[in-house]
């Protein structure tokens, strides 16, 4: 197949970021400028040869490169048929392929400008990998990485530390990758202007599933030369472990336009497809998280489930979007390996060929176990050999839906002129503690997006004026179907939309047909929103703009309202919207200062403390609640009608 023909598995992505419907740039509107800022300078990186010529200096003189392609004789005998190879990316500096994907990042995060480097870890190859290329560059590290998998990965933790980054366990959620990698996002939220996000594998926002695989691609670019040197051909398989997929990416690349090759990714099966596990294209389908739309697993209300592996570094409940979409089309076969199977194959590997493989290649090395012997003896079989294995030796309906109902009953007598409804989603990135507690009160209380409409409705049997508003992330709505969805928001008595994670290069997904269907499209502009993205953000906005005041998660910190200012008057020149300000209110003094600048203040992490103060010990509502957040509105909206009063 021509690489060249518009057909070619080799390329994508678009000018988008899409691989097909996979992939895109799902991400809050703070993070939207440094995402292009991103991918313009990785534009220049490539077309720049000094930047070719530096990194593959790197990698020949401190990583090692090239990686053996080793031929398993005694594995290939003990199988008994096709003759098995691997490509030793164990060997290489820090002991596993991060190192190809974090070199290149570094290199262009210092392009940039960017002192401060985050990333987030699993089995903790990627933390060591970036510690390690941070200390080399004299940058700051600061590791995000679940306490699950600190508690498993000690080895690595200590490695991290002594490299010099600093390794923050992540207490949230599951407590293993998809949280670190939520902190972390988080993270680049709060501090955009001097921090790189160094994301370990094929998956967040354009373009890093584009600039990982293609740091990655070496691994197949020298498995080409190295076996047509050896064999004086092409292999007639690949195999490799999927988790997010850089390994398996990085080796597949180079062969997807070449179809005598076959290619296989292994998931992880955990302790079965009908139970615990990590395989997301098995046992998920499509949806929307960390900054792209990939195979998940999820429940049918688009909430995020909880993935299991052995293998910390598979224990992830997404796969990248380029691996969804070879999926689809065919291209490439996915497998699973069970924890059991993986343990097998890790001992065994172990004792024939002296090579103690990383927990995540052992998954690999299962399916090797079953295909190999069906394959002729002259079948050439390669196998990335990814990590080495001495580290796996050693919101609504808060706090119930008729709580909540209650609640926002109280409201519009309190004082409250427009009513936000949280939609509670595992994985809010852009939120911080008390919003995140919140949604997980409600989703444990059995909250649902359906539950949420029919508060809704409930609400409008008694109050037909007060404009409601739905915020929350795209997710859970993608999965109840957008045209379905805003048939039964706008039949429930919904007035608008803000969704967090929909900049305006994604209005087709929602924006449009939320205006369509007679909703609003509240859209968030944000201090990094500066004049020349302004126009896009407001394009399609209505009902008014929401200004979040400061660069960081939800009750973070408070804001400087004449900053506030300058900015509320900024916007204005802009749009003929009104524009309100949320994001750092708390007190009626504070709102009373937004309240002089824009048109409206927004609360949210204030009433849910307030909420969560009035709660008993086993976080249930008590005769005191309803009436500690209805107070504060009345407060608060005191604050900001005072303010009114005083311009008028």
């Amino acid at each position: 197949m021509n690489p060249n023909l518009p057909n070619s598995f080799r390329s994508g992505p678009d000018e988008r970021g899409h691989f097909g419907i996979f992939g895109g740039r799902f991400v809050a509107e703070t993070l939207m400028p440094l995402i292009l800022d991103l991918e313009q300078a990785y534009a220049a990186a490539k077309a720049d040869p000094a930047f070719a010529a530096e990194m593959n200096g790197y990698l020949k003189h401190y990583v090692g490169r090239p990686s053996p392609l080793y031929l398993a004789e005694r594995l290939t005998n003990h199988l008994g048929g096709a003759k098995i190879y691997f490509k030793r990316e164990e060997l290489n500096h820090t002991g596993s392929h991060k190192v190809n994907n974090v070199l290149g990042q570094i290199m262009v995060a210092r392009r940039m400008g960017k002192k401060r480097i985050i990333a987030e870890t699993g089995a903790g190859q990627h933390g060591v990998a970036t510690a390690t290329l941070c200390a080399r560059f004299g940058l700051e590290c600061v590791v995000y990485m679940g306490a699950v998998d600190v508690e498993r990965q000690q080895a690595n933790v200590i490695r991290m530390e002594m490299l010099g980054a600093k390794v923050i366990p992540v207490q949230s959620g599951s407590r293993t990758l998809k949280d670190a990698m939520n902190d972390a996002l988080r993270d680049w939220v709060t501090n955009v202007h001097n921090t790189f996000y160094c994301i370990g594998t094929v998956a967040g926002p354009h373009p890093y599933p584009m600039m990982v695989r293609d740091f990655q691609s070496i691994i197949g670019v020298e498995t080409r030369a190295q076996m047509q040197e050896a064999e004086g051909r092409l292999p007639d398989s690949l195999i490799a472990c999927i988790g997010g997929g850089s390994n398996a990416m990085g080796l597949f690349h180079p062969f997807l336009d070449d179809p005598s090759v076959e290619i296989f990714g292994v998931e992880a099966a955990g302790h079965g497809l009908t139970q615990l596990h990590a395989a997301s294209i098995a046992g998920g389908r499509p949806g929307v998280l960390h900054g792209n739309r990939t195979y998940l697993l999820m429940d049918h209300d688009g909430q995020i489930q909880d993935a299991h592996s052995i293998s910390a570094g598979l224990d992830y409940p997404g796969i990248g979007p380029e691996h969804s979409w070879l999926h689809e089309t065919g291209r490439v076969k996915y497998l699973s390996a069970t924890d059991d199977e993986a343990l097998a194959a890790f001992q065994l590997l172990s004792r024939l060929e002296g090579i103690i493989p990383a927990l995540e290649p052992a998954h690999a090395i299962a399916k090797v176990m079953e295909l190999a012997p069906k394959r002729p003896k002259d079948h050439l079989m390669v196998v990335n050999l990814s990590g080495r294995g001495d580290k796996d030796i050693p919101q609504v309906a808060d706090p119930d839906p008729e709580t909540s109902l209650d609640i926002i009953k109280a409201l519009p007598k309190a004082g409250a002129d427009i009513i936000e409804i949280g939609m509670p989603f595992t994985d809010p990135m852009a939120d911080g503690p008390a919003i995140q507690a919140a949604g997980l009160r409600a989703l444990k209380a059995g909250m649902t997006l359906k539950k949420t409409l029919a508060m809704v409705r409930a609400f409008r049997q008694d109050d037909a004026t007060t404009p409601l508003v739905l915020m929350g992330y795209y997710n859970p709505i993608y999965i109840y179907g957008v045209d379905q969805f805003l048939v039964d928001a706008k039949a429930a008595g919904v007035d608008g939309l803000i969704i967090v994670d929909l900049p305006p290069e994604e209005d087709v997904e929602l924006c449009l047909p939320a205006m369509q269907a007679g909703l609003n499209f509240i859209r968030l502009a944000t201090p990094t929103t500066d004049d020349k993205r302004l126009p896009a953000v407001l394009a399609n906005t209505s009902g008014f703009v929401y200004y979040v005041s400061i660069t960081g998660i939800t009750g973070s910190a408070s804001a400087d309202t004449a900053v506030v200012g300058e900015a509320v008057a900024r916007i204005k020149r802009h749009t003929k919207l009104p524009v309100c300000v949320g994001f750092g209110i708390r007190t009626p003094e504070a709102a009373h200062g937004i309240a002089q600048k824009a048109d409206g203040a927004v609360v949210g992490t204030a009433l849910v403390d307030a909420l969560r103060g009035s709660l008993d010990a086993e976080g249930r509502a008590t005769a005191k609640t309803v009436g500690a957040v209805a107070d504060l509105v009345a407060s608060l909206a005191q604050g900001v009608r005072g303010a009114k009063q005083a311009a008028e």
